[in-house]
C-alpha cells in the first residue's frame, strides 16, 4: 500500500514536471530565429557631384523588420555615419546620403536590418562596403527642360494638363512640382509656365492629353528646352485599411524623356506610390509624391 502511494506520488511529480517544461519547449520553438533578407543593388552609374543620393531597399522579415539603418562615409573617412531608412510603401525603404558626402571621389555604405529578436542582416560589411563613384562629368550636356506630364487625381473626372488651359492659367501638377524640384537640384533648369504669360502661346493642335513626341518636341522647342518629359499620372482610391477608417489610395505614372533636338527616346519609366489616409485626396498626394520620386530617381540616373 505505501509503494502504491510513493508510485502514484511519483508519477504525479513527473507530470507535474512534465507540464511546466512543455510551454518552455513550445515557447523555445516558437523564437524567431530567422533574420531579415535585404535586397538592393547598388547604383551601377555614378553620381554627379552635389546631388543628394537616394538609397533604396527591399527588406522582408518573416515576423517584422524593426528597424533599418544605413551606415555611410566619404572619401578618406573612417568613421561611418549612421542614417535612419524610412519605411514606404509595401517593404521598399528609402534612405537620402546628404550632398555633402559627395564632395569626393565616392561614397561608401552598407545597410543593416534587425527584426524583433535582434536576428541582424548586412548588405555591405563596415569592412568591404558597397561603393558608389561620384563624377563631375555631365554626360549629355542637358541644361533646360519642358515638363508635360498629365495629372488626374481623386475628386477629378479628367486628367489636368496645363498646356490645355491659358498661360496665365497655367500651373506645373504635382507630379511635376516634384519632377521639377528633382531636376533643378541636379542642375536643370525647368521651364515654369505659370512665369511665361504672354511668351508662350500654345497653338490649338497641341493643346490635348496625348501628344505624340513630335509634338511635345516642337512644343519644347518653342520654349528653348533641350529635353522634354511626357507622361501620364493617375490616382486611385481603395478600400478602407483592416479595421480603421482609413482609406487606400495608389499612384501610378509613366513617363518618357525625349530630346528636343534629335528626338531620341532617353529614357522610358514608370513609378508607383501608395498612402493610407483619412483623407484620400491628401493621401492621393501623398502617393503621387512617391510614384514622382521613383520616376526622378530613374530619369536621373538615365541623363545625369
Amino acid at each position: 500500500m505505501k509503494r502504491d502511494i510513493l508510485s502514484i506520488i511519483f508519477v504525479t511529480s513527473i507530470l507535474a514536471i512534465l507540464s511546466f517544461l512543455t510551454p518552455l519547449t513550445l515557447y523555445a520553438d516558437q523564437i524567431d530565429q530567422i533574420a531579415p533578407v535585404i535586397v538592393h543593388n547598388s547604383p551601377e552609374e555614378g553620381y554627379h557631384r552635389g546631388l543628394d543620393i537616394r538609397i533604396k531597399a527591399i527588406i522582408t522579415d518573416n515576423v517584422k523588420v524593426t528597424t533599418v539603418t544605413l551606415y555611410y562615409r566619404e572619401e578618406s573617412q573612417v568613421k561611418y555615419i549612421p542614417l535612419e531608412m524610412t519605411h514606404k510603401k509595401g517593404d521598399q525603404y528609402i534612405a537620402v546620403i546628404p550632398v555633402d558626402a559627395t564632395q569626393g571621389g565616392k561614397v561608401e555604405y552598407y545597410i543593416e536590418a534587425m527584426d524583433k529578436e535582434e536576428n541582424i542582416t548586412l548588405r555591405g560589411l563596415p569592412i568591404s562596403p558597397l561603393v558608389i563613384r561620384i563624377s563631375d562629368e555631365k554626360k549629355r550636356g542637358i541644361k533646360k527642360a519642358v515638363l508635360l506630364i498629365a495629372e488626374q487625381t481623386i475628386g477629378q473626372r479628367a486628367f489636368f494638363w496645363w498646356w490645355g488651359v491659358a498661360t496665365g492659367e497655367a500651373s506645373l501638377s504635382t507630379v511635376e512640382t516634384i519632377l521639377g524640384e528633382r531636376l533643378i537640384e541636379a542642375n536643370i533648369e525647368v521651364i515654369d509656365p505659370s512665369v511665361m504669360s504672354g511668351k508662350l502661346s500654345v497653338p490649338k493642335p497641341y493643346q490635348h492629353v496625348n501628344l505624340s513626341n513630335r509634338e511635345a518636341m516642337q512644343l519644347a522647342n518653342t520654349m528653348g528646352a533641350d529635353i522634354v518629359v511626357i507622361g501620364k499620372a493617375l490616382a486611385r482610391e481603395g478600400g478602407y485599411a483592416a479595421g480603421s477608417d482609413m482609406r487606400s489610395v495608389h499612384a501610378s505614372i509613366t513617363a518618357r524623356v525625349v530630346k528636343v533636338r534629335t528626338g531620341k527616346v532617353l529614357a522610358s519609366v514608370h513609378g508607383e506610390g501608395s498612402s493610407i489616409h483619412i483623407d484620400p485626396v491628401s493621401g492621393a498626394q501623398e502617393a503621387l509624391q512617391d510614384a514622382a520620386n521613383e520616376v526622378a530617381d530613374a530619369i536621373l540616373a538615365k541623363i545625369n
